[in-house]
């Protein structure tokens, strides 16, 4: 069996559905903080339909759809989306499918893997400002490049309005073990965000 595009071994003990649960939570917290809120009297109106916040979202055009890595196409197909990333998709088909969708506003992000960029935070960058209604930008860098990944952070949020800073544990390891993500090469990453005011959303699914 595989896990992302590394080799490992999973014991399946329970499989239960807690999206019911957690969408009642949701809501309930929801509600609570609204009460705090001086200006907002119709709490008990609350509608049952609330939005959905994603992680992120990437660009990958069909320019760039080839450089995905072998070792991910497998995860492509159990997931049923093989073609849709075979093909990639332009900045028109996304803008579409979003309006289609209902989505008003994708995080989107830089993905880099083992040096090869199919969206670079540049290109990421630029995207979101100039749609900034539709885009906020998420970086991504490598931890292991050290002081030059930490003043890559800085670019993006003063050039690009960066918003998140993405990072994908599996990537920074040996090929089989990932980088923690409690080990200190992020520690400077983590104090950086902090300074800046930026989220960091963590891979580890």
């Amino acid at each position: 069996e595989r896990v992302g595009p590394t080799n490992t071994k999973i014991t399946i003990e329970k499989i239960e559905d807690v999206r019911g649960s957690k969408r009642d939570y949701i809501l309930e917290r929801a509600k609570k903080l609204m009460e705090k809120i001086d200006t907002y009297n119709e709490v008990d109106e609350m509608s049952e339909e609330i939005g959905a916040i994603d992680a992120w979202a990437t660009l990958i055009t069909p320019e760039r759809s080839n450089l995905w890595p072998d070792s991910f196409w497998h995860i492509f197909k159990r997931y049923g989306v093989y073609e849709v990333f075979r093909k990639g998709k332009t900045l028109e088909q996304m803008l579409q499918e979003m309006e289609e969708a209902g989505v008003d506003k994708l995080l989107l992000s830089a993905f880099v893997f083992e040096g090869m960029e199919l969206c670079s935070n540049t290109e990421a960058g630029e995207l979101a400002l100039k749609h900034p209604d539709k885009f906020a930008m998420a970086c991504t860098v490598d931890p292991r490049h050290g002081m030059a990944a930490y003043y890559e952070v800085e670019r993006c949020v003063k050039e690009y309005n960066c918003r998140a800073l993405r990072l994908e544990p599996y990537a920074y390891g040996n090929g089989r073990v990932g980088l923690p993500p409690n080990d200190k090469l992020y520690y400077p990453l983590l104090a950086k965000c902090c300074e800046l005011g930026i989220a960091v959303v963590f891979q580890v699914g």
